[in-house]
């Protein structure tokens, strides 16, 4: 059930971003979103979902790194020689 905080935030998020939270794979999207957005501990979210914590822990990690591979096209690049 999407409480109005969780509709604010989703409706502030940017297209990128929220493209790629909603091309992440349910499970990955849901512990992502419950661990940065909601910010429930990884303990609280391992009940919600039934889960041992070490699942929710591998999940956040799988979840994060397929949002930074989705989102990495949108990083400034540094050009050669320039200090960044």
């Amino acid at each position: 059930m999407e409480t109005p905080e969780t509709r604010l935030i989703r409706e502030t998020l940017t297209p990128e971003l929220q493209a790629a939270l909603d091309a992440l794979p349910e499970a990955f999207r849901e512990a992502v979103w419950l661990r940065d957005v909601e910010e429930f501990s990884y303990a609280e979210i391992a009940a919600m979902l039934s889960i041992p914590i070490g699942t929710v822990m591998s999940r956040i990690s799988r979840g994060r790194h397929l949002l930074f591979e989705r989102l990495s096209h949108l990083r400034p690049v540094a050009i050669a020689g320039e200090n960044v």
